[in-house]
């Protein structure tokens, strides 16, 4: 059972950005201190993409572990009311980011997850690819 009313979580779910989200900021800002060249909210194919480093050939896609749910994660957890939607809008999510990958694999583009679990480790590891070193 939710605690607040349904307009009360309206409102709430309202207020959640889908873009210019803080973990997007914080990648867009080490984008920015190496000298990277990317465009933000890029379009390839059919997808739109978190970052396009240009001339690279990498997608960069920051995933939150609630809308993007994956196995083994502790942050990943369903909502325990109104489980006839959830459950299947946060299955859809994690199927389209299945097919999204392959396609955007497909074109050719390298595609380097970051989730909120493993945030700092992947960041540091996308420092590294970025400057040419094996993370």
């Amino acid at each position: 059972m939710d605690v607040f009313t349904k307009e009360e979580r309206s409102e709430i779910m309202r207020r959640i950005r889908s873009s210019g989200t803080k973990p997007e900021l914080a990648v867009k800002a080490l984008l920015d201190r190496l000298g990277a060249r990317y465009e933000y909210q890029a379009k390839v194919g059919r997808w739109s993409v978190d970052f396009l480093v240009l001339g690279d050939g990498l997608v960069v896609e920051y995933r939150s572990c609630f809308w993007h749910p994956h196995e083994g994660c502790r942050l990943s957890r369903l909502p325990k009311s109104n489980e006839q939607y959830w459950i299947p809008k946060l299955r859809r999510n994690a199927e389209r980011d299945r097919l999204k990958d392959a396609e955007l694999a497909g074109l050719g583009y390298r595609v380097f997850v970051i989730r909120d679990c493993d945030r700092k480790e992947r960041m540091r590891e996308l420092e590294s690819l970025l400057r040419g070193c094996s993370p």
